[in-house]
Formats: C-alpha cells, sequence, structure tokens
C-alpha cells in the first residue's frame, strides 16, 4: 500500500511495471481497482500509475465539493510525488473528464490523453 499527502490529503495510490508513465483515472463511485485487470497488460510497457482518488477507496474522505479542477490538480500533484514529470493519462467516465480538465490546467504535464 501506496499513500502521498496530495493538498493536505492521503492519497492511495499503487505503481506498477516499467517504461513510459501512464495515469489511470477512475470514475465517479469507483477506485483504483475499476484498472486492475488492465494492470498487468499495462505494465508490460508503461509505468502504470492506479489511485483512488480523493473521496474514494481508501483514500481520505473529506467533507467538502469536489470539482474536476480539484481531481485534476490532485493528478498533477501526485504525479509530481512520484517523479512522473509528464504522462500518456487515461480516464474513464467521470476520470475522463478529469483527465481533460488535468490537460487544460497542466498541459505540460499530459503526454496523451485517452479518454473514455
Amino acid at each position: 500500500m501506496e499513500e502521498a499527502r496530495i493538498n493536505g490529503v492521503r492519497i492511495y495510490y499503487e505503481l506498477h511495471g516499467q517504461g513510459e508513465p501512464l495515469v489511470c483515472l477512475h470514475g465517479l463511485q469507483g477506485d483504483s481497482s475499476h484498472f486492475r485487470g488492465l494492470v498487468p497488460a499495462f505494465s508490460r510497457t508503461y509505468r502504470t500509475l492506479i489511485v483512488d482518488q480523493r473521496g474514494s477507496g481508501l483514500s481520505d474522505k473529506p467533507a467538502m465539493d469536489y470539482t474536476t479542477a480539484l481531481l485534476a490538480d490532485d493528478a498533477a500533484t501526485l504525479m509530481d510525488a512520484v517523479d512522473f514529470d509528464s504522462a500518456h493519462v487515461f480516464g474513464v467516465s467521470m476520470g475522463g473528464m478529469i483527465a481533460q480538465e488535468l490537460a487544460l490546467r497542466h498541459p505540460q504535464k499530459v503526454r496523451s490523453l485517452i479518454p473514455a
């Protein structure tokens, strides 16, 4: 179990594999387990980061309003914490919206964008 303090919140994450960085962002009411079946394939080619975003899974769940901008900023800060200067970003459902917000707010962090 890995965790980091990101923007004042404890965030759970996992890193798998080697290669170019890949960040996977889950949808609303999901968590990092959404990507567990894909991690073996992804991690053959990519250094894969799966994360429980704030408010989900094993991460802190502060009582506050959550926005895609806030979650995108969390993702950018977590990328810094795991030494990802930039990454391919794969977002599913609301994770796709967060991925797009990450690309708008932190364009230098996004090598490619895969919203699904």
